[in-house]
């Protein structure tokens, strides 16, 4: 698997937070983590492909929500993508909603949870964006 470190935020209150790093994830537990997301207590999870990321590192993967709603993007091959969905709607919805929080358009925005696993799936093992998804390259 390409992904070496998944990194996990948790938080305790609306501003207090701890890091869980897990060197070398297997794919349950990278599952486990999405699936665990819930847009508060677990808001986001960060996936590198080195396991000595310093703790501020861009993530090479990231998806953040929860709860039916989620926004996910890479960075690969120098360039970085987000999912984009071109048929929902520029309304903002709240994806992340402890600590200073993120909101995304909604055309940024994924319903489905099995869309996302694939996603992440397909970039754990190619370290790239899954081309059968539409995504939009962006400045990180």
């Amino acid at each position: 698997m390409i992904v070496k470190l998944l990194r996990i935020t948790i938080y305790e209150s609306r501003w207090a937070w701890r890091r869980e790093d897990i060197p070398d994830p297997t794919w349950d537990a990278i599952e486990t983590a999405i699936r665990r997301l819930d847009r508060f207590r677990y808001p986001f999870v960060w996936l590198y492909r080195d396991k000595d990321s310093v703790a501020d590192a861009v993530p090479d993967f990231a998806v953040t929500g929860g709860e039916g709603v989620f926004a996910f993007e890479c960075i690969a091959g120098g360039m970085a993508y987000r999912y984009v969905y071109p048929d929902h709607s520029d309304n903002e919805i709240a994806v992340w909603k402890s600590d200073e929080g993120a909101v995304f358009a909604e055309r940024f925005c994924c319903y489905s949870l099995e869309t996302v696993l694939q996603a992440t799936r397909y970039f754990c093992e190619h370290g790239a964006p899954d081309l059968r998804l539409i995504w939009q390259q962006f400045q990180p």
